[in-house]
């Protein structure tokens, strides 16, 4: 976790770098590197993995975001491109999270005003992680055993 945090921070490392040193290694690497594959393993314990990071790097998150933003015109540039990706990749942490509140409202508000398709991409990706897992959340909290029960007794 110390490592990913001095990353995540390290402001004289490039956004481009940061980003792509901070990214997981796929579910079909991580498949490739053992002898027997277990997907449904593999993919939970990834995302055990994103979920903790998220959770324990959440204002880190947050503020990544806001710095690198690309207000204006799109640009194309090596530059501005590193920044893309690095406020994307905070950006789907946040969806990651136990309230994803703060990534519900980024990413509302970055598709809304997305000048390019990486970033309405990446909106849109987030929108839709968070959603599934608060839809989850509230189908755990209203399918649990005591929830059923209490809705019997509410209707009798």
């Amino acid at each position: 976790m110390a490592a990913f945090a001095r990353v995540l921070t390290d402001e004289s490392l490039s956004p481009a770098f940061r980003e792509l040193a901070l990214m997981l290694p796929s579910e079909a690497y991580l498949a490739e590197q053992m002898a027997e594959s277990n997907p449904a393993a593999v993919h939970a314990a990834r995302q055990f993995v994103r979920k903790r990071l998220a959770n324990a790097l959440k204002n880190e998150w947050l503020k990544v975001y806001g710095e690198h933003r690309t207000p204006g015109a799109y640009e194309a540039t090596p530059e501005a491109s590193g920044h893309r990706a690095l406020k994307n990749l905070a950006l789907s942490y946040l969806a990651e999270l136990d309230d994803p509140a703060d990534a519900v409202r980024l990413a509302s508000a970055q598709y809304a005003s997305a000048n390019n398709m990486t970033d309405r991409a990446a909106a849109l990706s987030a929108l839709l992680n968070a959603s599934g897992r608060k839809a989850e959340a509230q189908k755990r909290r209203t399918c649990s055993p005591t929830s059923i029960s209490a809705s019997r007794k509410n209707r009798s």
